[in-house]
This record gives structure tokens, C-alpha cells and sequence, in this order.
């Protein structure tokens, strides 16, 4: 039998089969799809869910502790004047002290729970308000945005606090002259939230760079609640911390 004779055949032999190799690899690729937008929408719901619980406790706890708080105050500074006694206006005057200051921590545990900032349209305006809460003793805090994609509000939410601690400890560790904090799509399907330090990279902070990768397990853990990816690296010698944001759900 000849070569060209055989050609036929084979060709009606493994044309069904790459079809139906095609077939399932399309179909999978189909199911995939649906599953991660099905996940996605599960995650928006749950987060909607947890966004409204927070901010009832939020809400209870400014409502009616607050307000427990400033009537408690306000009774025991009838007090202190009404108290002739020294002993008694000096431990008076300490309790309302301590009132005071633990009402302050109360208005922290609330804005931790329910922050303002989660209220603001748009991501500019959420790092804007995040880089006035800072102040660089050596320096200026810069915000530049390249990109005009709008993160998700449990993604803001998770992003803000990780860039909180990575602007602290840089303030507190590193001492930089200036802090840059730039947002850009960098590959496809991927944003990248860079903290550049300012001025040129030194071996010390390199090492100091490491071990404080090294202990933050808390800023890894919380980066995962929205697949991302954080990592440490030096470009044109300036130290970036980087989070890598996907943009697909």
C-alpha cells in the first residue's frame, strides 16, 4: 500500500480526535471562566455582607457607648466642682482622665471597624486621604496614579491598610527623604502598587529591607484575601515594595 493511500485515512482517524481534544480544553476553559466569576460574585456578596456588619457594630457602638461615655463624663465633672474634699477632686479628676482616653481609644476601635475613608468615590481620593494622615519628617509623600482602573471596594479596603504598615515602617525604619507611591498597569491582567524610597538604595537598608520582608507575615496574609502578590526589589537603585493587584476576578 502506498504512502498516499494511507494519508486519507489517517487523516479521518486523528482529525475527530484533535477536534474533540479541542472541544474539552474549550469547554474547560469555558467552566473555569464561570467558576471564577461565580467566585467572584460570591466574594462581592460576602463582602457586602461583612461591610454591613461592621458598620451596625460601628454604628451600636458610637450610637449607644459613645454616648454612655459622654454622659459618664459629664456626671463626674459635676462632680469634681461639687467635691470640696481634695482627695476626692484629685481622684475624680484622674477618672475623668481616664474616661476621656479610653473614650478616644473607643472613636479608634470604631474607625478601625467602619473607616471613614471606605465612604470615598473613588481610589484618588482614599489615597489622598491616606498619604495627608502621614508626616515624613525628611521629606514629602508623593501619590501618582497611571492607571484609570477602579479597584473593588473589599480590594481598596485590604490595600489601604497593607500601604498603611508599609508607610509606617518605612517612617520608622528607614528614614527616607521621600516616599513615592505609584500606581501602573506593569503586564497584563496585573497593577502593581509601588512604595519607592527615596533617595539612592544603601546596602544597610537592603539588609533592613529583608528582615522586615521576612516579618511581615500579617501584610502577606492579608494580601491574599484579594490573590495578590507582595515582594521587595530594587529598581534603579531605589528600594519598592510592591503589591501586585490581579484584575481579573
Amino acid at each position: 500500500m502506498s504512502a498516499d493511500s494511507l494519508q486519507l485515512p489517517v487523516f479521518y482517524l486523528l482529525f475527530p480526535t484533535a477536534l474533540l481534544v479541542a472541544g474539552v480544553w474549550i469547554a474547560l476553559a469555558l467552566f473555569w471562566r464561570r467558576h471564577l466569576r461565580l467566585m467572584h460574585r460570591h466574594r462581592t456578596a460576602e463582602w457586602l455582607r461583612m461591610d454591613r456588619e461592621r458598620k451596625r457594630i460601628a454604628d451600636d457602638l458610637h450610637d449607644f457607648v459613645g454616648a454612655k461615655m459622654i454622659q459618664l463624663k459629664h456626671d463626674l465633672e459635676e462632680l469634681e466642682m461639687a467635691t470640696a474634699a481634695a482627695v476626692w477632686h484629685e481622684q475624680l479628676h484622674q477618672t475623668r482622665e481616664e474616661v476621656d482616653a479610653f473614650h478616644e481609644d473607643l472613636r479608634g476601635v470604631v474607625e478601625a471597624i467602619a473607616p471613614k475613608w471606605m465612604d470615598f468615590d473613588s481610589w484618588d481620593h482614599q489615597m489622598e486621604h491616606l498619604v495627608g494622615e502621614f508626616n515624613l519628617p525628611t521629606g514629602t509623600i508623593r501619590w501618582e496614579n497611571e492607571s484609570r482602573v477602579e479597584l473593588p471596594k473589599d480590594v481598596r479596603y485590604h490595600l489601604h491598610w497593607c500601604l498603611r504598615e508599609l508607610i509606617a515602617n518605612a517612617i520608622q525604619h528607614s528614614r527616607p527623604q521621600g516616599l513615592t507611591i505609584l500606581m501602573a498597569e506593569e503586564r497584563f491582567q496585573w497593577m502593581a502598587l509601588r512604595l519607592i524610597y527615596e533617595p539612592t538604595f544603601s546596602a544597610q537598608s537592603e539588609r533592613e529591607g529583608k528582615r522586615m520582608g521576612r516579618g511581615q507575615f500579617s501584610l502577606q496574609e492579608r494580601v491574599k484575601q484579594f490573590r495578590g502578590k507582595l515582594h521587595f526589589e530594587v529598581v534603579d537603585g531605589l528600594r519598592n515594595d510592591v503589591i501586585e493587584i490581579p484584575l481579573v476576578p
